[in-house]
């Protein structure tokens, strides 16, 4: 019996680094000086690799969730909205920046692409570098598919026809090839962001996040040049997801920006050496032209949780605080919630339980039905039937159906 080649590099001492990349392809990233005007001096960024998280563990192989209607507990340790995947390959918040790079991989970096990556890197402003590394590089906790409430298709169509075949690309050849660009469109605060994080820690990727608000305000000036900064960075540290939130504001109101965009998804769905995601995020798919809507090959609704998910997210949010509630009452409760947001039954139950603070001293009352009926006066769904019936017509549509 011999045992099968592995599809990973192996260090001369043996050591399997998961993701391909090895010490000696590590291209440090050196502090230097903005180009003249800027007055901004780059701080150096330290060339050690950490630790990568898939060292000396054996590969397990894939089992999918059980993606069953049945209520099960979210994490109860943690907030429903503010998990965040871990940065690559063990790195932490706060750590230095080094460029990994993967041999004979192109990255995107416009007209110089043809150039090898360490000649692109003197080209890249230091202080969009570092802007970068510190504001769109994003590190925190892992997500994993039972983090996140209902949804239950789309979670098992992107594992089925993104996660796995990227995490086995022996076994997707040809016409199967893993979508490289997904649109999640659906009204704020459903869970767009968190799932994009949830496939990120899926693929054991670099997360960077964009937003598209931001690049059209407070980023404007330095816009393309950010843009062109993040792809850099992805292809440098592949694998990697690219989440750009509100998508529509730079297609609407950045006519380069949007062409620069658009290019780079092209660029990106015809290279097969690339092993980047990007993932986009909007509340207005009726927005996008027709130009762009084919730049994305999977569409993605991300709809309001159902009853059984808010259920499941009313149990975890009110887990954190004294509550009495009858199964009758919790069942009234789930009934009223309908077309809210997952965000929203989270404030819901955190103001029903402020009721609480305007008890008598030493006599702390548990939030009661009657708390919930005073916050339904004021918290009500942000998004309209009316509304909601228009992102179901546009997925018939031109969405991904599961």
């Amino acid at each position: 019996y011999e045992q099968p080649k592995s599809p990973y590099q192996m260090s001369d001492n043996g050591e399997c680094r998961g993701n391909g990349f090895n010490r000696s392809s590590e291209v440090p990233f050196k502090g230097g000086k903005r180009p003249s005007g800027a007055g901004v001096v780059a701080t150096t960024v330290a060339s050690e690799e950490p630790i990568g998280k898939f060292n000396n563990q054996a590969m397990k192989g894939l089992v999918s969730p059980a993606y069953s209607v049945s209520e099960a507990p979210l994490r109860a340790s943690e907030s429903f909205e503010k998990f965040t995947p871990p940065a690559a390959n063990g790195e932490h918040e706060g750590d230095s920046f080094a460029l990994r790079m993967q041999p004979k991989t192109t990255a995107f970096s416009g007209d110089n692409s043809s150039q090898p990556v360490e000649e692109q890197l003197k080209t890249m402003d230091p202080f969009i570098l570092e802007l970068v590394n510190n504001k769109v590089i994003d590190c925190g906790p892992p997500v994993q598919w039972t983090d996140i409430a209902g949804q239950v298709s789309v979670k098992a169509a992107i594992e089925e026809e993104l996660v796995w075949p990227i995490l086995r690309p022996g076994a997707y050849t040809g016409a199967n090839q893993p979508p490289r660009t997904i649109l999640l469109f659906g009204p704020r605060g459903v869970g767009k962001t968190l799932l994009s994080r949830c496939i990120s820690t899926q693929l054991g990727s670099t997360l960077l996040k964009l937003s598209g608000t931001a690049l059209v305000s407070k980023w404007k000036a330095e816009a393309e040049k950010i843009l062109q900064t993040a792809f850099f960075i992805s292809s440098c540290r592949q694998p990697a997801v690219i989440l750009l939130t509100d998508v529509e504001s730079v297609l609407e109101d950045a006519a380069i920006l949007k062409s620069q965009l658009l290019t780079y998804l092209d660029k990106l769905a015809t290279s097969a050496e690339q092993n980047v995601v990007v993932i986009a995020t909007t509340t207005r798919p009726g927005n996008l032209d027709e130009a762009t809507q084919r730049r994305f090959a999977k569409r993605f609704y991300i709809s309001p949780p159902d009853s059984i998910a808010r259920r499941q997210i009313l149990h975890h949010a009110l887990a954190q605080q004294n509550y009495c509630l009858s199964e009758r009452e919790m069942a009234s409760i789930v009934q009223l919630t309908e077309s809210y947001s997952g965000s929203e039954l989270l404030q819901l139950c955190q103001q029903a339980g402020t009721n609480k603070l305007h008890s008598l001293p030493g006599q702390l009352q548990p939030t009661s039905y009657k708390d919930f009926e005073s916050v339904f006066r004021k918290i009500h769904p942000a998004v309209s039937q009316k509304e909601l019936d228009l992102y179901v017509e546009w997925d018939k549509m031109y969405g991904s159906h599961n």
